[in-house]
Formats: structure tokens, sequence, C-alpha cells
């Protein structure tokens, strides 16, 4: 049963870090930012929506820069898709963040 468990679970990690693999190798900058606040306001926003989360943070999850995380951000806030303050995000249109986090367009 032990045994079991630990094979389990090794294979669930191991399709994640494939999938982490595919995004990164298929998927935009846009697309990845997008699928990951998406996933991180199910898992650790607050009950006001805010996602304690820095953009270095983030730039380092997608495996890209501060920098390329601060355009994009900053465009999304412009289109009201996302509202920013220091520290953390919160998603304020979040169809139009899924419909980013489906297009499989490049940067």
């Amino acid at each position: 049963p032990l045994a079991r468990a630990m094979i389990e679970l090794l294979c669930a990690r191991l399709r994640w870090v494939s999938g982490e693999l595919g995004d990164q190798a298929f998927f935009g900058i846009e697309a990845r930012l997008a699928k990951r606040l998406v996933f991180l306001a199910g898992v650790i926003a607050d009950g006001s929506g805010w996602i304690p989360i820095s953009q270095s943070e983030l730039g380092e999850f997608l495996g890209a820069t501060r920098e390329s995380v601060n355009k994009t951000l900053n465009d999304w806030r412009n289109r009201s898709i996302i509202a920013i303050k220091r520290g953390g995000l919160r998603i304020r249109n979040a169809g139009a963040l899924r419909h980013i986090a489906e297009s499989h367009d490049g940067d």
C-alpha cells in the first residue's frame, strides 16, 4: 500500500512537471501568466480575491523576467482584467483571463 501511494504521488508530480514544461514550450508569457493566475486565485486568494504574490515571484514560477510579467500585468490592468497593488493582484474579469489562458499564441 505505501509503495503504491508513493508511485501514484511520483506519477502525479511527473504529470505536473510535464505540463509545466509543455506550457513553457508551447504557450506565450500571456497564456502562461493567465493560467497561473487563474490557478492561484483558486488556491491562495484572500476573501477579497487578492492574490498575495510579487511580480518577481510570478516571473520565477513562469521562467520569465519580472519585466515581462510587469508589462503584461500593466496591460491587463489598463484593460480592467486585473487590479494591482503592492505585493499582490486581484482578478477583475475572470472570463477574459480564462480566454487568454486558453490561447496558444506566442508572446
